[in-house]
């Protein structure tokens, strides 16, 4: 009996060398008429023979890898195969294969174990968007608004009406700064995200020192602020 899968999903991931030569072996025996693609940042395509001329691609930072494809060529008409990593923020990882159910059913088990050991530990970083959370802040600071607008805080019977106009004009800069403030900082936020924590990582070449040059500054610096913004609660609290 034949089956399919199509599947298409967001996950942070690194990919190393070691990695790709994993899942090839895995596709390779599912069928053995693999090839590989890389997409990089120059806009150019390449096509690559093996796993070894892949690894001896020195993957600089202007031919950075953004995407990675392998697939089967389609000579075996009973089976196919390909796989997507991209390295974007919605779904960056795609999988289709069709085939005998119990070879579909071994590759589905081998790539989701190589999806499992991909993951980098700050995979929950990688996914949040700050813009969405700005949306979340405006939302409170606006029904806060609200709030104060319907019950009068503001407002006594006292007030002359400059002070009313006054008033009116700091509320209307507030709410601009409400809006604006959140929305510019949840844009500078995801930048320093994608680029400190990125949710996809092809490790291959120069591509592993940059990773390794980002994981120093996620385990040193960032992993060190945290560790003392936390101590330093904690002693605040207990000195109380």
């Amino acid at each position: 009996m034949n089956t399919n899968k199509d599947a298409s999903f967001r996950q942070c991931f690194v990919l190393t060398d070691q990695e790709l030569g994993k899942l090839h072996r895995a596709l390779t025996e599912f069928s053995d008429d693999i090839e590989i693609e890389i997409r990089c940042a120059d806009g150019l395509n390449r096509n690559v023979s093996s796993v070894e001329e892949l690894v001896q691609f020195e993957n600089p930072p202007n031919k950075d890898i953004q995407e990675l494809v392998l697939s089967s060529r389609g000579l075996n008409p009973y089976r196919s195969a390909r796989l997507r990593f991209m390295n974007r923020d919605d779904a960056n990882v795609w999988l289709t294969m069709e085939g005998p159910e119990e070879s579909v059913v071994r590759l589905n088990s081998s790539v989701e174990d190589r999806l499992a050991s991909m993951k980098p530990w700050y995979a929950p970083f990688a996914k949040v968007n700050f813009v969405v959370g700005a949306f979340v802040l405006i939302g409170v600071a606006y029904i806060g608004l609200l709030v104060v607008a319907a019950t009068g805080i503001l407002v006594t019977e006292k007030t002359a009406a400059p002070d009313v106009l006054r008033s009116t004009a700091l509320g209307n800069l507030i709410a601009l700064a409400a809006i604006g403030v959140p929305l510019i900082l949840g844009f500078a936020l995801n930048r320093w995200r994608k680029s400190l924590f990125p949710i996809g990582v092809f490790a291959i070449g120069q591509g592993q020192k940059r990773h390794a040059d980002r994981e120093w500054v996620r385990s040193t610096v960032v992993v060190g602020f945290v560790v003392s913004l936390v101590a330093g609660i904690v002693v605040l609290l207990v000195s109380r």
